[in-house]
């Protein structure tokens, strides 16, 4: 920097933000060089106050560099002539990311492929998030904060997570984190009853029919069809196999058996819905 005016200076102030949260950085070792001038060992707030230099009409770079967050540059092109008041300067802070796998992935659940969902919460805040499909097995969360031990969520249809997975990176981490998510051991099933009921005219008495989901391998017990006390009109034509518990969000297969003449009903695409408090009906033809 080549100084025109002999024993001219002006001030230069302004202030630095976190660019991910805007908040002031008030905190670490901050470094300002102006050109050929160089202020070490400083605090970010002083900027705030404010930094004599020489005045110049010569192209004048600023160079700040502050613990924990990536270098910025700014340009004067036409010198630096009077006070100036430089504004809110945005640094963004230096990053690490995580890499997460699925386990334990259901197959009617790979062959959905649903969307994930994912928050990275320091304290009450999200400082990053991804999206991500099931069936890609993996997932990266980029631009966590170097030094912030996160708690990440996720969202994923048909479940919900049991708690928070916290991951904690060492101070001056500023690489990629390993991270297993398994929808076995951190997540839940949102289930529901299931009403299985299987008519058709091919029922007679003394069969034995059952039913189970083709999926989950869920079986509705065997049930004997028997005329009831009084019953005068032939043989039921409709059976209630019961209830019993599926995931929700999801498209199954069920089918219907008759022991006796092994014969099949089949009813696909079926999805259980999270929505209602009685158990779902569903009716194999």
């Amino acid at each position: 920097m080549v100084q025109l005016y002999e024993n001219q200076y002006v001030t230069v102030t302004g202030n630095l933000k976190d660019a991910v949260n805007g908040t002031m950085i008030t905190y670490g070792n901050a470094q300002f060089v102006f050109g050929q001038q160089t202020f070490n060992n400083r605090l970010p707030t002083e900027l705030t106050t404010g930094f004599r230099i020489p005045a110049t009409t010569e192209e004048t770079r600023l160079i700040i560099t502050v613990t924990g967050y990536e270098r910025k540059t700014l340009t004067f092109e036409n010198g630096i002539l009077s006070d100036r008041n430089i504004g809110t300067i945005l640094l963004q802070p230096e990053t690490y990311s995580v890499t997460g796998r699925w386990l334990d992935v259901p197959g009617w659940v790979f062959t959905a492929n649903p969307v994930a969902n994912l928050f990275a919460y320091a304290g009450n805040r999200i400082v990053a998030t991804a999206t991500a499909n099931v069936s890609d097995q993996q997932f990266t969360i980029p631009g966590i904060p170097r030094g912030v031990s996160v708690s990440i969520e996720a969202e994923i249809k048909g479940y919900r997570m049991n708690g928070p997975i916290v991951v904690y990176p060492s101070g001056d981490f500023q690489g990629t984190i390993y991270q297993t998510f398994s929808l076995k051991n951190n997540f839940s099933p949102i289930m529901r009853d299931v009403r299985v009921i299987v008519s058709g005219t091919n029922i007679t008495t003394n069969d034995f029919i059952g039913a189970f989901c083709e999926e989950t391998g869920t079986q509705w017990a065997q049930t004997i069809v028997t005329n009831p006390p009084g019953w005068t009109i032939g043989t039921p034509r409709v059976i209630d196999l019961g209830t019993n518990q599926l995931p929700t969000g999801y498209a199954f297969t069920f089918k219907a058996y008759v022991t006796g003449q092994g014969t099949m009903f089949t009813r696909s695409g079926v999805t259980i819905n999270d929505d209602g408090a009685d158990a779902q009906i569903v009716t194999i033809p």
